[in-house]
């Protein structure tokens, strides 16, 4: 285990996959620190970010900007595109819609202060319906990026 800046990695070697789950969106310069990740990948390496999308919303929607900001999140969210416009990199994504999470954010936030053992249970019936519900961009998006390749 190693504990190193992000945007300047101690790495000798190189990873096939490199995965950076909910932290691009806490991070003002996301790109150079996608391009930093990216460099330690080898030659057909992957990185995979998660990270809310730009249309993520809790319920009521009112707290979005609250809980974003409780978070630590210094945006709302992320989309594509952003990913897509960084140079040298190939960026395609998956979406999570997570409905069921995020409608009830707040009641299961609170239940989990109150009693952690019950909300643990239910919080595994929310992410089973979540599953069946996968479709929809006011959830998370997972990002898969490689470098783009200089040969033919």
């Amino acid at each position: 285990m190693v504990t190193a800046d992000g945007f300047h990695l101690p790495f000798i070697s190189t990873f096939d996959n490199i995965f950076a789950f909910d932290v691009v969106e806490h991070i003002k310069d996301y790109a150079s620190f996608t391009l930093s990740l990216a460099g330690a990948l080898s030659e057909n390496g992957v990185l995979i970010l998660s990270t809310p999308s730009k249309r993520f919303r809790i319920f009521p929607s009112f707290f979005t900007s609250c809980i974003s900001v409780k978070w630590g999140h210094v945006r709302v969210g992320h989309s594509l595109e952003d990913f897509g416009k960084i140079p040298t990199l190939k960026a395609d994504s998956i979406s999570w819609n997570a409905p069921f999470y995020r409608r009830f954010y707040i009641a299961l936030r609170i239940m989990w202060e109150i009693c952690p053992s019950v909300s643990g249970r239910i919080i595994r019936i929310v992410a089973a319906l979540d599953r069946r519900f996968s479709r929809g961009d006011q959830g998370y998006i997972f990002i898969r990026i490689t470098k783009k390749c200089c040969h033919n």
